[in-house]
């Protein structure tokens, strides 16, 4: 009896030395956020109580200014690309040395989408992933993590490859304290939805799929979801009110260039839809990820890491704003910088797939996915 209790006392003082995992932090539906990838987050304005989220570039960003938005009550999410290659990025370099790591350019952008079954490329998340740590960042934000509906190649990964790899980077920021959010990939959210603490989404709106995030709804899960349009105009907005209505997602309008520069307009549905804020809890999903495989959004948003603001024109009409690049209106205040996507090359996003884009995808045949 005396060496039972004795070896409880060793193992209650051995759990007690093991190190402590910070909680994970777990937006819940209609936080208010803000994107901010198209210019300089460290010269940004934050006014104090405006919102409660705001994601950056992990790379753009000091330590100091993420310490500047918590001091101001702010949790920050840290954005970057998981699925592809990024020239103008000094940390993917070395992905060059990995044979067949670095495949197809992406369409639209000036990026090449990367192998996720190569097993050299985990160490360069993990570094992405530490960094986002010692940033104190309290999420991270996965971009291009669908890149299974976008290659053509013949050796493609499949949609169960991009589970995989999807659930070994939620691990891996659980790990690390940091919570994890799952960007557009709209057919796995089903599969995805325990392993994720967030999601986030461009233009499910234009595309009549904003209630595929009912799963991440349904469990009071944030969803981040960006527009691109302008809130004077009657037709945009009525068919944002429509094809949200019930849905309790975390709604921000930017300017239709998608440089995702600073100025928003948090979309109110009394104000712009004339209704009351009640949400709608619909039990059934639009469509499944076994159904179908299809081109879904990689609309890819990344920060300049110069930021040129030249001939910043002001008005306040609800705001417009004119950049020397492209010509910007916002019914709310608005700062200019260069394109979201590289340091040298301007570039507007397209979304890829099959039913509106500008590039005509391959529409790939059903792929069954079951969970693990």
């Amino acid at each position: 009896m005396k060496s039972f209790f004795f070896g409880q006392a060793l193992l209650a003082a051995a759990l007690f030395a093991l190190p402590k995992v910070n909680a994970v932090w777990r937006p819940v539906t209609g936080t208010t956020w803000n994107w901010v990838l198209g210019e300089n987050p460290n010269a940004i304005t934050v006014p104090k109580g405006e919102y409660q989220v705001i994601d950056i570039d992990l790379y753009d960003t000091d330590k100091s200014t993420i310490e500047k938005f918590h001091n101001l009550g702010l949790k920050v999410i840290c954005y970057f690309s998981a699925g592809t290659y990024e020239p103008f990025r000094k940390a993917s370099q070395g992905m060059l040395d990995v044979d067949g790591l670095v495949r197809t350019k992406m369409d639209d952008w000036d990026e090449n989408w990367l192998d996720i079954r190569k097993k050299e490329l985990k160490p360069f998340m993990r570094d992405r992933l530490d960094l986002a740590k010692a940033k104190n960042c309290d999420g991270v934000e996965f971009d291009n993590v669908d890149g299974y509906t976008n290659i053509d190649w013949s050796d493609a990964f499949t949609a169960s490859d991009q589970i995989a790899y999807n659930r070994w980077l939620a691990q891996e920021a659980h790990a690390r304290g940091l919570a994890a959010g799952l960007k557009n990939c709209l057919l796995l959210i089903n599969d995805l939805v325990d392993d994720y603490d967030f999601a986030i989404n461009e233009q499910c709106v234009d595309y009549n799929e904003c209630d595929y995030y009912i799963p991440f709804l349904d469990r009071n899960m944030a969803v981040f979801a960006a527009f691109y349009g302008y809130a004077s105009s009657s037709s945009f907005m009525s068919k944002t009110c429509k094809n949200t209505k019930g849905l309790d997602l975390s709604v921000i309008i930017k300017d239709p260039d998608q440089s995702l520069k600073y100025d928003y307009v948090a979309l109110s549905r009394s104000k712009h839809c004339g209704e009351s804020t009640t949400s709608k809890r619909s039990t059934t999903q639009k469509k499944t990820t076994t159904t179908q495989k299809k081109t879904t959004t990689t609309t890819k948003k990344t920060t300049t890491t110069t930021k040129k603001t030249t001939t910043t024109t002001k008005k306040t009409t609800t705001t417009t704003k004119k950049t020397t690049t492209t010509t910007k209106k916002t019914t709310t205040t608005k700062k200019t910088t260069t394109t979201k996507k590289t340091t040298t090359t301007k570039k507007t996003t397209t979304k890829k797939t099959t039913k509106k884009s500008k590039v005509v995808k391959k529409i790939i045949k059903v792929v069954t996915v079951k969970k693990n």
